[in-house]
């Protein structure tokens, strides 16, 4: 049953971590044995625009975002 569901995974998947200091982002491709990192990418974020796990500053997160 769950491998008909990991069957169905998309090639390709995308996982982003927005942390206080920088956002992260990975593509991930699908392989025979699973997936692999096929390019990854981080950008700094403002001071005080995540702060304590909390989007703080919206717009600024928006604009680093859409750098990725």
């Amino acid at each position: 049953m769950l491998s008909n569901l990991w069957t169905r995974l998309a090639p390709q998947m995308v996982g982003i971590d927005i942390g206080s200091h920088e956002i992260k982002a990975i593509l991930l491709s699908k392989t025979t044995n699973g997936y692999k990192i096929s390019n990854c990418i981080t950008v700094p974020v403002k001071k005080g625009a995540v702060m304590d796990h909390d989007i703080r500053d919206s717009e600024t997160v928006v604009e680093c975002l859409e750098l990725i």
